[in-house]
């Protein structure tokens, strides 16, 4: 709940929840954690 009540101070912030995820998303998802890094980085280049 905290980190939904910021993202209106980070207008090109990306809040992802995921299902079975620990704190090590790019070793335990590597796939998803890219995705989700590369489409963050393609919408800030603009």
């Amino acid at each position: 709940q905290d980190a939904l009540n910021i993202m209106d101070k980070y207008p090109r912030s990306t809040f992802a929840v995921l299902d079975i995820a620990g704190h090590n998303l790019q070793i335990e998802q590597p796939q998803v954690f890219h995705a989700l890094i590369n489409e963050w980085l393609d919408r800030i280049e603009t």
